[in-house]
């Protein structure tokens, strides 16, 4: 998508049951990029992207590259070679993460017949759900989905925007540990010793809505927080960051107030760094 989608036909607090389900479909996303991608320190080739209505690896470099995505409204999860020949889906409802570990095995070796095995990938701290000990996908109500599907969209929208005015900023990745999605900014535009993260997370263990957040990083040890910046606020605990939740967020002129918040907060992160 490339213009704003309204949200908020959904509650945000009601995200949370369908945002972890496919938080752990996305286990299948990292475990297959994990397993076929050159490992890199900051472990971005584990990442995963936003595009077209999908989460989706990053390509795997095989002799014709492919990709794996996760499609939210059809709640499924696809593999297919970059010219789209070859797709096939292998849907979520009713099946194990063992299950589609296993298709995507298969799937990735009929793509590529020398593609190494799939190995599950393990985060810590992950948030806990009978999936994860062996207890099948349900399906979330589609509206859900959709709405799930609508705070990535506007976000990889947003953040697209935020890395090009920024030289040096990262690409916008969707991160499998935490879920949120977000690009960093390196404070002297080239290192990232010293960085100002922005993203969006769909909700976490600090909150159970989605929530935009600018996190300063390393967190000045002494600092004077900001004034507010509607619709969010800086706080220091339990990190620092300037935080907008779902439920501040009015219907109307959505995402002029995201902008202007997200610009008003990386300017004080950068000052804090400074």
């Amino acid at each position: 998508m490339t213009s704003w989608q309204p949200l908020g036909v959904i509650r945000p607090e009601l995200l949370a049951a369908a945002r972890i389900e496919a938080h752990y479909a996305a286990i299948v996303l990292a475990s297959v990029a994990s397993s076929m991608r050159e490992p890199v320190p900051d472990d971005s080739h584990s990442s995963l992207i936003f595009e077209d209505g999908e989460i989706r690896t990053q390509r795997i470099p095989a002799p014709t590259p492919f990709r794996f995505a996760l499609d939210l409204e059809r709640w499924q999860l696809v593999a297919a070679r970059e010219d789209g020949i070859d797709a096939e889906a292998h849907s979520l409802a009713g099946r194990t993460l063992a299950e589609a570990l296993s298709w995507a095995s298969e799937a990735s070796h009929r793509l590529w017949p020398e593609a190494p095995r799939v190995e599950r990938r393990r985060f810590p701290d992950f948030p806990a759900h009978a999936i994860a000990d062996g207890a099948p996908f349900s399906e979330p109500e589609i509206e859900l989905r959709r709405e799930l599907e609508r705070y990535f969209a506007d976000a990889a929208l947003l953040l697209g925007d935020v890395a090009d005015a920024f030289d040096g900023a990262s690409p916008v990745r969707l991160w499998p540990h935490h879920f949120d999605i977000a690009t960093l900014i390196p404070v002297d535009g080239k290192t990232f010793e010293r960085t100002v993260g922005v993203g969006l997370s769909p909700g976490d263990s600090f909150s159970e809505e989605p929530y935009w957040y600018v996190t300063p990083w390393p967190a000045p040890k002494s600092a004077v927080l900001p004034a507010s910046s509607p619709p969010g606020r800086w706080q220091s605990e339990p990190f620092l960051a300037s935080v907008s939740r779902a439920s501040e967020l009015d219907s109307e002129d959505q995402e002029q107030r995201l902008r202007d918040f997200l610009r008003h907060s990386i300017r004080d992160a950068l000052v804090l760094l400074r």
